[in-house]
Formats: C-alpha cells, structure tokens, sequence
C-alpha cells in the first residue's frame, strides 16, 4: 500500500547514524514505486531512484551492484545487473553517475536485514543469501 516501504540491503554512512543510508536497496512506496525493488541514493535534500523493476514475489534475484564510491558527483557511480544482465538505470544508460557518500561521512559499510516501516502487513520476510564484496566484477564468479 501507499507508504510502506522497506530497506532490505544498505550501505550506511560510516559516521552518521541519525540519517538515511547513502544508498540502498528496498521495496515499495519510495518515491512512488508501489510494488518495485528499488535502489535508492540519499545524499542530499532528495532521494533518487537510480533504479526500480517489479517485485517478482516468490522468486530468486542475482543481484551484483558495483559502485564507485566518492563524495563527489562527478566521480561516484553505480551499475547493477539482474540475473546476470546489465540493468538500465533512472539516466537511461547501464552507469548512473552522482554522489555516492553523505556528505562529511568517512565511509560506508555494509547492512542486510529487513528494516521497515510500521504500516503494512504484520509478517514480512526477506531471504538473503550468497553476499560477496569483491574488488571486481570478475572476482565475484570465484
């Protein structure tokens, strides 16, 4: 329903834990996506759906997002692939391009849970599983 939401994956800003993770990864109600997987950047005054695609509930997602990290907007990016295929993101092209760090921030680490908010259904469930942090692409497959 309108305004449930919640943050499934996150990479938080290492030295500010009263704000929005820079980036993350959910599901329904951000920036008008009911229904969609959505990843998400909240470096600023806004939050920017860099990329959204139906939910699919029931089934497994390969999800591989690369990200350039920089406070920067003219060097921080991100490329996510599906399953395997290179997504097109909100620019319409497979790299988006901006702030990928809160400002004044050290750093970003990891989060995986299901962090929701309290409107909505009573159960939800999220499986994770496989997580890998790699240097490259390439060195995901090993």
């Amino acid at each position: 329903s309108s305004g449930t939401w919640a943050v499934t994956n996150q990479w938080h800003a290492e030295n500010h834990l009263d704000i929005s993770p820079p980036i993350a990864f959910g599901y329904d109600g951000w920036s008008g996506n009911i229904g969609n997987w959505q990843l998400s950047v909240n470096t600023g005054p806004t939050t920017t759906a860099v990329w959204s695609t139906p939910l699919d509930v029931g089934n497994w997602h390969d999800i591989e997002v690369e990200i350039g990290w920089a406070h920067d907007p003219t060097r921080g990016y991100i490329r996510l692939w599906r399953n395997g295929v290179a997504q097109t993101l909100a620019n319409g092209s497979t790299t988006w391009y901006g702030q990928t760090m809160a400002n004044g921030s050290n750093g970003t680490y990891y989060k995986e849970g299901l962090y929701r908010s309290k409107t909505g259904q009573p159960t939800g469930i999220v499986y994770h599983t496989g997580f890998k942090a790699a240097t490259s692409r390439a060195s995901l497959a090993s």
